[in-house]
């Protein structure tokens, strides 16, 4: 039979015929390409699944961990899930035992990081600010919390809380007009909106108090 004879006849079969025909011809390539699908299947699956079962470990170790064995698993795994509060829990620590200056470390590495809240990135950094001032650095601290204070993106309540405690370092570096100037933009915070009048919150009320004080 020709070429253009078989040509002709596979035209003639019906779609079906035609399928069953091809694969008749060509199973042993299917079933290889079929196993080779189901290979790779298999494959990402184990992938997918131990990556996060590692994922999970290193969460609960980190949650567990205390002191330097918390150091080291952050400093080993620095971007494992749960890391950020795991910085936080480590940083306390450190404040407890007075050691401002690794503590401020933790605290910038939160409020560098990019997948911390934005809450916590913020009180990160008014908690740098606080360890440098009871580590003695007055001016760096007043500073630290200028630069909140300053920050439009920070919310109204928390840069009026970093305002009252910059301006309150500033009396104590002997920095009065800087202090009153501060202070005063603090306790006299505009309403947010027209025609609407809120309450004043609780850093404020302490600035107008420290302002009378003065």
């Amino acid at each position: 039979m020709s070429k253009k004879e078989k040509v002709d006849i596979t035209k003639a079969l019906e779609d079906n015929e035609r399928i069953e025909l091809w694969l008749s011809k060509n199973w042993k390539k299917c079933l290889i390409f079929a196993v080779a699908v189901i290979v790779a299947a298999v494959a990402i699956f184990i992938v997918f699944y131990y990556r996060q079962e590692s994922i999970r470990k290193n969460s609960e170790a980190l949650a567990a961990a205390k002191g330097e064995k918390l150091e080291a698993m952050l400093k080993k795994t620095p971007d494992a899930a749960g890391a950020d509060f795991a910085r936080i829990r480590l940083a306390s620590e450190f404040v407890e035992k007075k050691s401002f200056d690794k503590a401020a470390e933790q605290f910038k590495a939160v409020a560098s990081s990019k997948s911390a809240p934005a809450e916590l990135r913020i009180r990160a950094r008014l908690s740098i600010a606080a360890c440098l001032e009871n580590s003695g650095k007055s001016k760096e601290a007043a500073d630290a919390y200028q630069l909140i204070y300053n920050d439009m993106s920070v919310g109204q309540s928390v840069r009026n809380e970093a305002g009252f405690n910059a301006g309150r370092l500033l009396i104590a570096l002997g920095k009065k007009a800087d202090a009153v100037k501060l202070l005063k933009k603090v306790a006299e915070t505009p309403a947010a909106g027209k025609d609407k009048v809120p309450a004043a919150d609780e850093w404020q009320n302490q600035a107008a108090v420290l302002l009378k004080r003065i």
